[in-house]
């Protein structure tokens, strides 16, 4: 039921009392409004990547420029790889990264930080040299 149409038949007032009412019933909505909270609003972040992801367990080497630092590969694909380290690695940062497989394959390349979590670092693949570039893609596949 309309508020206006109630407040009407319990008073039954004058048409210059009801435009009164009708304000101050304006005004106490516009103030509880400003009152009510923005709805939370949750983004979804959808990934969009170039190559698949594997999962992995690889030692890594990580420098960069200032520290050694050693760590391990969780994840891996033709162009990134996600490294589990407690270490703080800055995003945007270039690190040097060294992965060594189980049966002694490495992969080295130079990398762009572009994730960073608690957990650890989403590095971009920038360079890497041909011959590794195959080999990574190779062992990539064999998962």
């Amino acid at each position: 039921m309309d508020k206006l149409v109630l407040i009407k038949k319990i008073l039954t007032t004058a048409p210059e009392t009801d435009r009164q009412i009708i304000a101050l019933i304006e005004a106490m909505e516009a103030e509880s409004l400003a009152k009510v909270p923005a709805p939370l609003v949750h983004k979804i972040h959808i990934e969009e990547r170039a190559c698949q992801r594997k999962c992995v367990a690889l030692d890594a080497a990580i420098n960069t420029g200032k520290e050694k630092i050693r760590a391990r590969a969780g994840d891996v694909s033709a162009t990134g790889v996600f490294i589990q380290t407690e270490k703080n690695i800055s995003l945007g940062q270039d690190i040097a990264i060294r992965l060594l497989t189980a049966k002694g394959d490495e992969f080295s390349f130079i990398s762009r930080v572009v994730r960073v979590e608690q957990q650890g670092i989403g590095v971009q693949i920038k360079t890497i040299s041909s011959s590794h570039q195959q080999r990574l893609a190779e062992f990539i596949k064999k998962l």
